[in-house]
């Protein structure tokens, strides 16, 4: 009698007790990372990329795997989920909500590879880390397949880890191939995630299940055959558009990365980072625990190390290391940061107040974080929304436009067919160039002045959308020598220049007939 008074006193205790108690605090978390995923999802204008892949998956199923085929595997994942997704609606909100949905289910996908790896409360550290991380936020908002590969990459980590610890299941083995030959079809850099994880294992383990080893990749290499014959007959310089890596850029991508919010929280969370790496083997290990916590932690610092670095150090002889790309190992960050946070109470045994407090630290700096790109330049998008606007409020039948450089003409046509949808406008202007706006293979097309010098018949009046030439000597002369074709017949009748993160949208209006007597002021 007297036990049972007792733990009728002590229902907080029974709570974190009970075995239920860490999934309705993941779900907790679960809810706050999907709350933070929705806030704000349709501030940003669909930009070049986001609007291609609606064109995309709108096409024909013919035309859909022509293009898919010749130019757009990278994410062709992807893009076959989109497809089926817009039956749902084609509005900015709809669409990203795609997104949200694999972004918002990789937070219990966290938790549940934090357990398997290193316990219950990296597994709960790592869900909530995940869920305010700006860096999973951001390209959780995005109608490209970021977040698909983040939560993939999770799913594949966890089934390698499964496989490790159960080799003879081949059911774990079947799971793993197939999740990481997903991952390849998402984002092609997916295979330096498989690499990261076979470099984990060491010579040692490598040489114990070489067997194993070498099924497992002969039926991964079989499932992404497709994807290599494309990679090495398909090169058309999908990526030829990536600067050089630069200080400016990689500090910009570390502090987005870690979450945005400064300094204070990257230096927070690399040290938690190391504390992980160098208090292994002292603690408890995860659920599995016929593999010791010194390779869980190698498999981790894989994961998240190798692909920054490898594309680093080959971006400085070919440029493709770009920040979002390394969506394929974000989910690695927070799960190494949790385990450091739970490791400080090995750290400082007699401070058990360090755990709860470096944590709301932590949470804290990252919600400032996530306020702080929220008033950010970045957060705003380009306003294509506002520039299509202005043709359509401008033009009058026969109208033509002409987008400099081609990738423009994708936000444009979005925006135009749902205002036409919509009955706010009857019509839209004939696109002259890029030449067939649907086509892949003319998405960074810069046309020359004498393509500019053909298309130009029979329009009277003709609408030049500039965009992406500030900075760049070459699409300068480009653009300057566009506007000298067009200025041999026509001239300037109205222009509105439109800033937004990546550069000013100019739209300028040509006309064909005698100029006024004075024009706008142009660049």
């Amino acid at each position: 009698m007297a036990g049972n008074r007792q733990e009728s006193m002590s229902p907080k205790h029974d709570f974190w007790r009970s075995p239920f108690a860490p999934s309705l605090l993941v779900l907790g978390i679960t809810a706050v990372g999907i709350g933070l995923r929705l806030y704000l999802l349709t501030q940003r204008n669909f930009w070049d990329d986001e609007a291609a892949s609606v064109i995309f998956v709108q096409l024909p199923w013919r035309s859909f795997l022509k293009t898919i085929s010749n130019y757009e595997a990278n994410m062709s994942f992807y893009y076959v989920l989109l497809r089926g997704w817009l039956h749902l609606g084609d509005s900015e909100a709809v669409i990203r909500g795609l997104s949200v949905l694999f972004g918002t289910a990789a937070i219990p996908a966290a938790y549940a590879l934090g357990r398997r790896l290193f316990g219950e409360r990296v597994g709960i550290v790592s869900a909530a880390l995940s869920a305010v991380n700006m860096f999973q936020i951001r390209y959780s908002q995005e109608a490209r397949g970021y977040s698909l590969v983040m939560l993939l990459s999770i799913v594949s980590t966890y089934y390698f880890l499964r496989a490790m610890e159960m080799p003879r299941q081949k059911r774990y083995w079947f799971a793993y191939v197939m999740a990481s030959a997903l991952g390849v079809y998402t984002h092609i850099f997916f295979y330096l995630v498989v690499a990261a994880q076979w470099l984990s294992l060491g010579l040692i383990r490598l040489r114990t299940h070489l067997q194993t080893i070498l099924w497992t990749l002969a039926g991964f290499l079989l499932l992404t055959a497709p994807m290599n014959l494309f990679l090495l007959t398909k090169n058309q310089g999908q990526v030829n558009w990536i600067p050089r890596p630069s200080f400016q850029l990689l500090f910009d991508f570390v502090n987005l990365f870690t979450g945005y919010g400064g300094s204070a929280l990257l230096v927070i969370v690399g040290a938690l980072c190391l504390i992980a790496v160098f208090t292994r083997d002292r603690g408890s290990q995860g659920e599995g625990g016929s593999l010791n916590e010194r390779w869980r932690v190698n498999l981790v610092v894989s994961w998240l190390v190798f692909p920054i670095l490898s594309t680093v150090v080959i971006s400085f002889l070919r440029p493709i290391f770009y920040d979002r790309f390394m969506a394929i190992c974000a989910p690695a960050l927070p799960l190494l940061a949790a385990k450091g946070l739970v490791d400080l109470e090995r750290v400082f045994p007699r401070l058990r107040v360090v755990f709860p407090a470096t944590l709301i630290l932590v949470l804290g700096l990252s919600v400032r974080g996530i306020r702080r790109y929220e008033e950010s330049p970045a957060s705003r998008g380009d306003p294509w929304q506002l520039a299509t606007g202005y043709v359509l409020a401008g033009e009058r039948p026969g109208d033509a436009v002409f987008f400099y450089r081609a990738s423009g003409s994708r936000p444009f046509t979005y925006y135009s067919r749902r205002a036409v949808e919509q009955q706010r406008v009857t019509a839209s202007p004939i696109v002259i160039f890029p030449e067939d706006v649907s086509n892949a293979q003319q998405f960074n097309v810069e046309p020359t002045e004498d393509e500019a010098r053909v298309r130009l018949d029979d329009y009277q009046r003709i609408w030049l959308v500039l965009q992406h030439y500030e900075g760049i000597r070459q699409r300068r002369a480009a653009k300057q020598a566009i506007q000298e074709a067009l200025e041999q017949r026509y001239h300037v009748s109205q222009e509105m220049a439109f800033p937004g993160a990546s550069g000013v949208i100019q739209v300028l209006l040509y006309e064909q007939g005698a100029p006024p007597t004075s024009t706008s002021t142009r660049e």
